[in-house]
């Protein structure tokens, strides 16, 4: 079952819609963040294997969720 959820919040009474475009360019956002950090870590000598790690599969399941919801989308 594959829904398109719609994030919604309550502001000053008003309810507010997060399209799925919105959502895209935030993901798109976070993944450049997570970039960048592992470009530093990286570049640092006592940089952590763990963290490298960890950074890369955050960024690879923002690359998923962005994929899927490029292909929700159309």
């Amino acid at each position: 079952m594959t829904r398109r959820r719609i994030r919604r919040r309550e502001t000053k009474g008003r309810t507010c819609a997060m399209t799925v475009q919105t959502h895209l360019a935030a993901l798109e956002e976070k993944h450049s963040e997570l970039e960048r950090k592992l470009h530093d870590i990286m570049a640092s000598p006592s940089s952590h294997d763990q963290e490298i790690a960890s950074i890369k599969r955050r960024k690879l399941h923002l690359k998923d969720e962005i994929e899927r919801l490029h292909h929700s989308a159309n």
